[in-house]
């Protein structure tokens, strides 16, 4: 019971992953911090240059929280990089079932349905998601 907890919680906490590719020169030997990356909506008026494409990705039960995780990790990957901002944003949002525990067996992983109908009213039920994002990494010119 006690390593089926600790399994659960692992499946709810989630990680925040990324990942980026550099177009233009080499990552910087000193990064940025996130805060000097800024997110922008439509394409700066500044001169820039795309150095990179970034991406990351958060699973977890509870969207608002995943989001905002890997929002920062995508503003993490561009800041390695030694961007300036990302520009070209897209959010992707994939429902990832349910994790259902259901007592001394531990978890399973099933769509919603069939995993209220193997609890059969015993364990709880959590719904899951991961956020995808992908950006651009830019730097001013």
């Amino acid at each position: 019971m006690k390593r089926a907890a600790i399994i659960l919680a692992f499946i709810v906490a989630g990680c925040a992953t990324g990942g980026t590719v550099m177009l233009a020169g080499k990552v910087p030997e000193k990064s940025k911090t996130t805060d000097e990356v800024e997110l922008f909506l439509d394409s700066p008026k500044k001169p820039h240059k795309v150095i990179a494409l970034v991406n990351s990705s958060r699973s977890g039960s509870d969207l608002g929280l995943s989001e905002g995780m890997a929002l920062e990790k995508l503003k993490e990957q561009a800041a390695q990089a030694g961007a300036d901002g990302i520009v070209e944003i897209q959010r992707e949002v994939m429902d990832g079932g349910a994790v259902v525990s259901s007592g001394a067996y531990g978890r399973a992983t099933a769509t919603e349905n069939s995993a209220r109908a193997s609890a059969g009213g015993i364990g709880s039920l959590i719904r899951t998601y991961t956020i995808v994002f992908r950006g651009k990494a830019i730097r001013f010119e």
